[in-house]
């Protein structure tokens, strides 16, 4: 394709003149020069061309393919920016150094357009129930990353794959955070399996990350899932235990250890950040509490355990526990400052 150009641009260079003169000498050079920049030029708008109809194809593949296979596109790119930057080095000085310039910043282009729009509508599309696409478009951001240091190891890509991993991780652990809010609502008096099933399926999912395991990327995002799946169990727990009477809290203890062992084993690569982690050691002390004090007793411990332990519990929700189990001390919580855990703690 790109020797049939050449060929082209060739045949219509201006032809050599017969008698040539002083000033014929003169602008034959001037004459070449200009040519030859607007075979370079037509040569290189069709590689860039071509190269952006390609990426366009990646993003229509990985738009469309399920989250559990696409980001095998994403694979490819490296391939086709490489490629092109062995076109313009097969082709020679002076064109090779700008077709290398010119994937560089088609790449860049690519960058910004995946973040306005590509992972935001793979989200979209594929935000059904059980489903958590977020982990997708992280994996893709490690390999963007892996293909940009492997092409120029420098430059602005790595604060535009950063935005898109914050925004990524922010919307999954709101996700998350909302589902299992609605899971543990009534978890406690019904028993069902809706909790663990949800749980496994979120392992599913980040067993499917191959790209993400060795990153710190995965290391973070996995003690983050913790701590909020735990926050909600440990405020979940509270809550129901306080509309019970104290002598029968342990009936609970046999349940609750089997969960609390189950999330150790599905966020266990957790333990790789090496910061202090809660475990059943922890959590089981609430089922040691003094009866005879009950609620504030509740309090005391959730207290404790967000003091040892910040960021599973918020601050929030604690007030919320502090108006409600401790009607007699005076704490103001505006409408807004409420939680939906407020309504059964004062039932």
């Amino acid at each position: 394709m790109y020797g049939e150009l050449v060929r082209e641009m060739r045949q219509k260079a201006p032809p050599a003149s017969k008698e040539p003169t002083a000033a014929r000498r003169l602008l034959d050079p001037v004459m070449f020069v200009t040519w030859m920049f607007q075979v370079q030029e037509k040569l290189l708008e069709l590689i860039q061309k071509e190269l952006k109809d390609k990426l366009e194809r990646v993003l229509i593949c990985d738009r469309r393919s399920q989250a559990e296979a696409s980001y095998k596109t994403f694979l490819e790119i490296f391939q086709l920016l490489n490629e092109t930057i062995v076109v313009g080095r097969d082709i020679g000085p002076p064109i090779s150094s700008r077709v290398r310039i010119m994937v560089v910043g088609t790449f860049l282009e690519f960058l910004n357009r995946y973040q306005e729009e590509g992972a935001p509508s793979f989200i979209q599309l594929h935000a059904s129930a059980g489903t958590f696409p977020q982990l997708h478009v992280l994996e893709n951001c490690c390999i963007l990353r892996k293909t940009w240091e492997a092409l120029v190891q420098e430059g602005p890509v790595q604060g535009i794959i950063n935005s898109i991993e914050v925004w990524s991780q922010d919307d999954l652990l709101s996700r998350v955070r909302a589902l299992f809010q609605s899971l543990l609502e009534h978890h406690f008096s019904t028993r069902n399996d809706d909790l663990v099933q949800a749980l496994q399926s979120l392992q599913q999912a980040l067993k499917g990350c191959s790209n993400m395991h060795s990153t710190p990327t995965y290391k973070v995002l996995v003690k983050s899932l913790y701590m909020v799946v735990l926050g909600e169990y440990v405020y979940a727990l509270v809550t129901y235990l306080k509309t019970l009477e104290p002598g029968v809290w342990a009936d609970h203890e046999g349940q609750v250890k089997k969960e609390v062992l189950e999330l150790d084993t599905i966020f266990g690569e957790r333990e790789d950040v090496g910061d202090r982690m809660p475990c059943w050691e922890t959590i089981k002390d609430i089922f040691q509490l003094r009866q005879n004090r009950g609620r504030e007793s509740l309090h005391e411990w959730l207290a404790s355990f967000r003091d040892k332990f910040p960021g599973y519990v918020s601050f929030q929700g604690s007030l919320c526990l502090v108006a409600c189990l401790l009607p007699q001390m005076e704490v103001e919580l505006s409408p807004s400052q409420g939680c939906g855990g407020c309504v059964a703690l004062t039932s």
